[in-house]
């Protein structure tokens, strides 16, 4: 969103700067300097900036003395946890198990010896989850600001421990899933330095553990280590194309089949994890050949032969998934097992797929220049994909709003 403003505030300086009342209209410049400067203070925000004062003060002190809540709420909603599968969690429990983020959660209120600060981040992110989850959901005014207090709680205890955390921990998988959640946060507050940072760190871990070489076997270990490395494929991708840098990962090094094939997972899900791992993929190859600065130096017409390598493989990658593009409303649960997940969720995700399709199509054409000209030379077929991106998103907003969770999911993901 910060790389997305900046660009506007070039186009709009370039645009206004060409015309002839430009030097007359003192409240337009008096406007684009207003948002220059808002840019460059959120460049330099930290989570640290956002942490109350008193957090501040603690970051040096025990995390056990922070407060948590109340140990019946936890065990009550915990209880839920278990029996259901809550909206803003299903995708984190695709890769992370129910039972893991309960074990933590119970780490942390009946520990015997001191808890870890990992085993801290992982309880208080799934706690402000299914906290925040419960406000939405809830019609009582006073319980609804109940649970939203539980929620910021365990938000500042959260960024507390995200704070107090190093990149330098030493290689674990109990580390590897903290910086995903982490990661998560920090791409949901829009914080998108501190997420590739955590990222980077799970990144580094998972190779430095071996994860991206494993030989798949039929236990529960190694498909939670193979699960935790393809989260942090998509996530490292993901960042990578956004924020203009190579991801951490690469492709050439890894020599895991790319699917998902934990028993716990139904297999829409696995179809689908398969999909979204084929499109991390493309997008990585959407850096290095048409952002990268090698890819930059390259001549117009070899990247846009790149470009249409990369539309044809894309447009592959749809014409395999689980319903054809603009299709993802007339999705019925029991074509596809996706387990206990209600219809409308399966829906919404499916056509948040299309949004993200839409939006790696922008990526990918705004890398070739436009033959017609005009005002940073964005091709007409760039904006008609960014158009169906934004088209995409408002059906998903529309579809999503009898279910706040549903949506809580959707902008989350």
């Amino acid at each position: 969103m910060k790389a997305a403003t900046v660009y506007a505030s070039d186009f709009f300086q370039t645009v206004l700067g060409q015309s002839p009342a430009a030097d007359t209209s003192t409240r337009v410049n008096a406007a684009l300097s207003s948002l220059k400067q808002m840019i460059e203070i959120n460049s330099y925000r930290s989570i640290a900036d956002r942490m109350p004062p008193s957090r501040r003060e603690t970051q040096n002190d025990g995390i056990r003395d922070l407060t948590m809540p109340p140990l019946q709420s936890v065990l009550t909603i915990l209880r839920e946890l278990k029996e259901t599968k809550l909206a803003t969690l299903t995708v984190v429990t695709l890769f992370i198990s129910k039972d893991r983020l309960i074990d933590c959660c119970r780490e942390i209120y009946f520990a015997v010896d001191n808890f870890s600060l990992p085993t801290f981040l992982i309880s208080n992110a799934t706690l402000r989850y299914l906290f925040q989850e419960k406000a939405q959901a809830s019609q009582d005014p006073l319980s609804r600001e109940e649970y939203r207090k539980l929620s910021q709680l365990c938000q500042d205890n959260l960024e507390t421990a995200i704070n107090k955390f190093s990149v330098l921990a030493p290689p674990s998988l109990e580390n590897v899933e903290a910086f995903l959640l982490g990661a998560i946060y920090g791409i949901e507050v829009s914080q998108p330095m501190v997420a590739w940072q955590l990222v980077s760190a799970a990144a580094g871990t998972c190779q430095t553990l071996g994860w991206h070489q494993l030989v798949p076997k039929s236990d529960s270990a190694t498909d939670r280590k193979i699960a935790l490395f393809w989260f942090t494929y998509l996530l490292d991708k993901g960042l990578s194309l956004r924020l203009g840098r190579p991801a951490v990962i690469h492709d050439d090094e890894i020599t895991l089949p790319e699917r998902l094939d934990k028993a716990d997972v139904p297999g829409g899900w696995r179809d689908l994890l398969t999909q979204w791992i084929r499109h991390s993929r493309l997008v990585g190859r959407a850096y290095q050949d048409l952002y990268s600065p090698s890819a930059l130096r390259k001549s117009a017409q070899e990247r846009g032969e790149r470009a249409r390598n990369l539309m044809a493989a894309l447009k592959r990658i749809m014409d395999d998934s689980l319903m054809p593009l603009g299709k993802a409303h007339l999705m019925e649960r029991n074509t596809v097992d996706f387990g206990s997940a209600p219809n409308r969720m399966i829906k919404t995700v499916l056509k948040a797929d299309e949004v993200w399709y839409w939006t790696t199509l922008t990526f990918i054409r705004r890398a070739v220049p436009s033959t017609q000209g005009g005002h940073g030379a964005v091709s007409p077929a760039c904006l008609e994909s960014a158009r169906m991106a934004f088209e995409a998103h408002g059906e998903c907003m529309r579809m999503t709003d009898p279910s706040s969770e549903t949506k809580a999911l959707y902008l989350l993901w």
